[in-house]
Order: C-alpha cells, then sequence, then structure tokens
C-alpha cells in the first residue's frame, strides 16, 4: 500500500537454481490519468465543429508528427468540454427526465 505503483520482474533461473528479479519501488500515483475518448460524441451535433475550431485555432512549429501530436492533445481539452457539457451526471439526468414524464402523464 506504502508503494501503489512498484513492481517486481523475475526471470527464469539461466545456468543455477537463483532466479534473477528486479524491483521498482515508486510511492508515487501516476500524475496524469489517459484521456478516454468515447465514440458517441463524434454522433453530437457540435462535434465537428468543435474540432474543427480547435484544431484551425491552434499554430506550433516543428516537425509534421510533432505538430500533429500538439494538436491532438490541445483537441483534448475541447472534447472533455463538450463531454462535460453533454453527458456529465447522465444517469441523474435520465431519472429526472423520467420523473418529468411521470408527472406530465
Amino acid at each position: 500500500m506504502a508503494f501503489p505503483i512498484s513492481f517486481g520482474h523475475f526471470d527464469v533461473p539461466d545456468f543455477s537454481d537463483h532466479s534473477p528479479s528486479c524491483l521498482v519501488f515508486s510511492n508515487q500515483e501516476a500524475s496524469k490519468k489517459p484521456f478516454m475518448f468515447s465514440h458517441f460524441l463524434i454522433k453530437h451535433k457540435n462535434f465537428l465543429p468543435r474540432v474543427a475550431q480547435q484544431w484551425n485555432s491552434t499554430k506550433f512549429d516543428g516537425t509534421s508528427m510533432f505538430v500533429l501530436s500538439k494538436k491532438l492533445k490541445s483537441l483534448k481539452l475541447g472534447l472533455k468540454e463538450l463531454s462535460k457539457d453533454n453527458f456529465l451526471d447522465l444517469e441523474n439526468r435520465v431519472k429526472e427526465a423520467h420523473l418529468h414524464l411521470f408527472d406530465c402523464q
């Protein structure tokens, strides 16, 4: 528990009955979570305009691969905002809509 992202690697014995091993200790959590892209965002009416606006508004200098990498990273914030604005707390919003429908009926 004190070293949450530590690990050990144990090789198979080679010429003796001892197994070589390597232990890596770290008590720090990973600082960044990977970006998870939800495919349902593609069908949202604001997806393509948001991507186009973000893609065309950023300018980077460097190799083509560097520019592509930076532009993709810059899209991350815009897509997170789109997801947050439209799909945050979706389960509770569905319950509220169901209750509203029930009241109307």
